[in-house]
C-alpha cells in the first residue's frame, strides 16, 4: 500500500509538472509542439490528473472505497428525525460538504432532500430555498413543515399579514405525504388539504379563524390528522364537516377553549373513518352522552385519550366499556 500510494504521489507530480510547463509559452515543450497537440495533451493530463487523485484519495481516505448504495443508506441514518431548517451544520448539508465524492452521492440521493421545514419569518432565501432544494427530491415522496409569521394570526394580536405566496410549492402538493404546518388559519388549512391528496399524514398547529368556505375534500390516503386550535381559538365543526378521509387509523383534536354539546360533527366525521384506533381528544368542555357517542361510533378504537375530563365522565367510560380501562386513559 506504501509502494502504490509513493507511486501515485509521484505520477501526480509529474502531471503538475507537465501541466506547468503546458502553460509556460517560453517552455521547450510547447515550442515543439502545435497549438492542437498541446491542448490534447492538456486535457489528457487533467483527465490523468483526476483518476490518480480518486485513487490517491481512496488509499488516503478507505471510506471512499465504501460502495455508493452503502454510503448512501449511511447517509439516511444521519438524517434529523424530523424535518429541519435547511443548515450548513446537519445533514444532508454537512455531509455534502466533505468532500466532492460525498458530495456527488448527496445530491445524486434524492431520498436525502425529500424533508424539509421551512420558517417563513426566517433569514433564508425562501425563493432560491425552494427553486434549489425541492428539486432534489425528484418523483420521491416528500414531507414538508410550513411555519408562517406568528404575525399571520391575530391571537397575537392586530398585525399584518406576512403570508407569502405558496406559488413555488405548486408543482409539490400532489407529491406532498405528509405535512406538519403552524400559525395557518382555518381557511388556509382548509386550502391545503384541498391540493394535497396523497397526503398520509398531516399536523396542524394553532389555528385560528373561521372557514368562510367549506367543500368536501376527499383525502383517501390519509391515515393520521391532528389538530390543534390556538387558545383562544373555538371549535370549528366546519372543519371536520369538509373532510372525508376513510382510511384514517389516527386522529387528534387539541382544542382548550372548545364546548362539544352538538356531537354530531364528530360523529359524521368518524362514520366516514371507519378504520379510527387511536383518538386523542382536548376540549374543556363536553358532555358525557357527547363522548359516550363519539366511543359507539368508533367501534374500532384501541386508543381512546381524554384531557380535561371530569371523574364522572372516565367512570361512564369505563363503565361502557365493561370496566376495562387499558383502551382508555383520561387526564
Amino acid at each position: 500500500m506504501k509502494l502504490e500510494n509513493m507511486r501515485l504521489r509521484i505520477r501526480l507530480d509529474d502531471i503538475k509538472t507537465l501541466l506547468s510547463e503546458l502553460q509556460n509559452p517560453s517552455s521547450s515543450v510547447n515550442t515543439r509542439q502545435g497549438t492542437r497537440l498541446k491542448l490534447e495533451r492538456r486535457r489528457r493530463l487533467i483527465q490523468e490528473k483526476a483518476v490518480v487523485q480518486q485513487s490517491l484519495d481512496r488509499i488516503i481516505y478507505p471510506i471512499l472505497t465504501v460502495p455508493v448504495e452503502i454510503t448512501s443508506e449511511i447517509f439516511l441514518q444521519c438524517l434529523p428525525d424530523a424535518p429541519t431548517e435547511p443548515r450548513a451544520y446537519s445533514a444532508p448539508f454537512l455531509l455534502s460538504q466533505i468532500c466532492s465524492v460525498w458530495r456527488q452521492i448527496a445530491l445524486n440521493n434524492p431520498r436525502l432532500w425529500a424533508a424539509l421545514h421551512v420558517h417563513l419569518d426566517s433569514r433564508l432565501d425562501f425563493q432560491n430555498l425552494i427553486q434549489n432544494l425541492l428539486p432534489r427530491a425528484g418523483s420521491v415522496p416528500f414531507t414538508l413543515g410550513l411555519t408562517l409569521n406568528p404575525e399571520h394570526c391575530y391571537f397575537f394580536g392586530p398585525r399584518t399579514c406576512c403570508c407569502p405566496s405558496s406559488a413555488p410549492f405548486v408543482d409539490y402538493w400532489s407529491r406532498l405525504t405528509s405535512f406538519d404546518g403552524r400559525y395557518f388559519t382555518l381557511q388556509e388549512c382548509l386550502d391545503l388539504l384541498s391540493h394535497t391528496p396523497n397526503l398520509i399524514t398531516a399536523k396542524f398547529s394553532y389555528l385560528v379563524g373561521s372557514l368562510s368556505s367549506t367543500c368536501t375534500i376527499q383525502l383517501d390516503s390519509l391515515k393520521a390528522l391532528s389538530f390543534h386550535m390556538c387558545a383562544t381559538s373555538p371549535f370549528s365543526a366546519p372543519l371536520l364537516q369538509s373532510i372525508s378521509a376513510p382510511c384514517l387509523e389516527s386522529f387528534s383534536i387539541d382544542c382548550l377553549s372548545g364546548r362539544v354539546t352538538d356531537d354530531s360533527p364528530f360523529l359524521s366525521f368518524l362514520r366516514t373513518s371507519p378504520r379510527i384506533h387511536t383518538f386523542s381528544l382536548t376540549l374543556e368542555h363536553i358532555s358525557q352522552d357527547a363522548t359516550l357517542a363519539i366511543l359507539k361510533a368508533t367501534p374500532t378504537l384501541e386508543v381512546f385519550k381524554l384531557y380535561f375530563c371530569s371523574a364522572a365522565l372516565v367512570f361512564a367510560i369505563l363503565t361502557l366499556l365493561g370496566g376495562g380501562g387499558e383502551s382508555a386513559s383520561g387526564t
